[in-house]
Formats: C-alpha cells, sequence, structure tokens
C-alpha cells in the first residue's frame, strides 16, 4: 500500500466493523464517518467499504431510494481517504474539489430495516504530479449493495499545499456568522429542520439566495473558511424541489464543475438557467453565483422522486 503505514494498513482493512480514521477523511465527529475500509483491488484500483445508517438527521430521503447527498459526502471521504493512504498526501495539505459528478441507478430501493453495508469499486486516474508531490487526480466509483449497483460517481481533487493556500485565502472573508437570509419551509425542501435548509425564498423568477448555516454540525462538521461544495450541490438539490413543488425530488444524475471558491459571506445565489416544468427526462443548467460572477454550474436530470 503506497504512503500507508502499517498502522494505516490495520486501520483501514476493508470491512463494515468499524470507521476509518476521521482523521483521514477530513471530519471531526466519528459519527459523519462513513468508510470503513479499503484494500488494493489491482493496478490504480481499489475496494472500499461503507455503512450508511437507517436515519440520517441530515441525508433523510423522502424517496424510497438511496439519497444522492451521501453519494456525494461518500464520494468526497473516499477522494480524501485514498489520497492520504495511497497516494502519499500528508494530512494538513488543502483539498479542493473541481469537479463531482453523480448518477443514481433507478428503481435502486433501499432496506430501511437494516443500515446499508456499501461496496465501492474505485479507480484512479490522471494522476499529476509536481516535484514528486501529487497535485491532482481523479476517482471514479461504482456504489453496490448487497451486489447491486445503486450509484455511480466521479471526482476530480486539487492538492494544494497549506502556504500556498492560505496566500490565495489572504484578505478574504474566511469567517462569518450563520446567514440571516431567512429560511424557506423545510418542508418544501425535504427536511424536517431550518437547520438544514440552505435557501432563502427566491429573489427572482428561478433564483434562491444561498443560506449558510456555520452551526450545522453536519454541513460545517469542521470549521472551513469556504462554503464546501456539498453545500452547493444540496442548494441546486433545494431550488428543484422548490421549482417543481417535490420535496422528494433527488438527482437522476448531476454533472458539477466548480470555478471558484465560494466565500462564506458572499451574496451568492442559485440560479436555474433552464427550469424545469415537470419531473422527467429534461435537462437542467444551474449555476452558482457569486455578485453575478459564475462559480459553479451543474447539469442534472430530476428524478421522480417516487
Amino acid at each position: 500500500m503506497v504512503g500507508a503505514t502499517p498502522e494505516d494498513n490495520e486501520r483501514v482493512s476493508s470491512d463494515f466493523s468499524s470507521p476509518v480514521d476521521r482523521k483521514l477523511v477530513h471530519r471531526r465527529s466519528v459519527s459523519e464517518v462513513f468508510l470503513t475500509g479499503i484494500e488494493p483491488a489491482g493496478d490504480n484500483s481499489y475496494k472500499l467499504s461503507a455503512q450508511w445508517p437507517r436515519w440520517h438527521v441530515f441525508y433523510g430521503s423522502l424517496s424510497r431510494g438511496f439519497d444522492s447527498a451521501l453519494v456525494v459526502e461518500t464520494l468526497r471521504q473516499l477522494t480524501v481517504l485514498i489520497a492520504h493512504t495511497q497516494l502519499d498526501v500528508p494530512l494538513g495539505m488543502r483539498f479542493l474539489m473541481s469537479e463531482m459528478f453523480v448518477s443514481m441507478a433507478p428503481n435502486a430501493v433501499r432496506d430501511t430495516s437494516r443500515p446499508a453495508e456499501v461496496t465501492i469499486q474505485v479507480r484512479v486516474s490522471d494522476v499529476r504530479q509536481s516535484r514528486s508531490a501529487v497535485t491532482y487526480f481523479q476517482t471514479t466509483a461504482t456504489f453496490l449493495v448487497d451486489g447491486i449497483r445503486i450509484a455511480g460517481g466521479r471526482a476530480g481533487a486539487r492538492i494544494v499545499d497549506p502556504v500556498v493556500y492560505d496566500r490565495f485565502r489572504s484578505g478574504r472573508e474566511t469567517t462569518v456568522e450563520t446567514s440571516r437570509v431567512a429560511p424557506v419551509s423545510p418542508a418544501m425542501v425535504g427536511h424536517g429542520s431550518a437547520w438544514n435548509v440552505v435557501l432563502g425564498r427566491n429573489t427572482g423568477k428561478s433564483r434562491w439566495p444561498l443560506r449558510v448555516d456555520v452551526s450545522n454540525p453536519v454541513l460545517f462538521d469542521h470549521p472551513l473558511d469556504h462554503v464546501p461544495g456539498v453545500v452547493l450541490i444540496e442548494a441546486v438539490r433545494q431550488a428543484l424541489r422548490l421549482q417543481l413543488m417535490n420535496p422528494a425530488l433527488d438527482f437522476a444524475f448531476f454533472d458539477a464543475q466548480f470555478m471558484s471558491v465560494v466565500e462564506l459571506g458572499a451574496g451568492t445565489e442559485v440560479v436555474l438557467e433552464t427550469a424545469p416544468t415537470d419531473p422527467g427526462p429534461e435537462i437542467v443548467v444551474a449555476s452558482i453565483q457569486s455578485y453575478g460572477e459564475i462559480m459553479m454550474r451543474v447539469i442534472a436530470r430530476p428524478g421522480s422522486g417516487a
């Protein structure tokens, strides 16, 4: 196992008995660590295991299927885990996701009587280095439950030296209190608490202000100096739920490209550039904009949320 110590090998052996070290997936709370193991599976390939809870305060899908937000967070965690345990990326390096793609298998139904034990097949590609240090790589993942494919995903991660990152962040507003934007009704976006609402009331046709709650223990599990990508993706999903008046709606697939870091204190909006009228096969283009500048663009197809 390249880049792993003997202790790492013991800690990340592939089974469902206990979570991996929380530091290896950049989480502070053990309860928010979903990965339970990793082992090599051939050249640039790995087999990972994860356990998803029967119910979660944030990842509580209203549909019978698996929650794409849970797939997104697990994809983020596995990308970070592979970097630290397989690619010699030291703890303390800064990660910036450049892209994320998730496709949900149609008609996949979860068994709510037990936690889901997930096997994840991952291939690493497009590894770039500078002075022998990894600066970028991609992960492509297939998620299986009981041997059945329930989702696929891809992520691209830029890795930045802390000194370079701090220089880049110098002079920016990196701390902010919870947004004063009033949340929309939680029930309208598929949540039971305003804590999990990331949008305010629409400011125009198919436009909503981003609501950032830095006290949220899931989305801001550890201190961050910018809005994480998982929050931006959730904001697009909540905008689609509002647009289509379907709080159980989920992505059939989405492809997100991150152009720039979204500041915590920025005047940020979610914009549906093409607004669907009915759930189904229609492709939707959405963007995250700060002061009119596009920070993230998403191409997606909403599912039925049945």
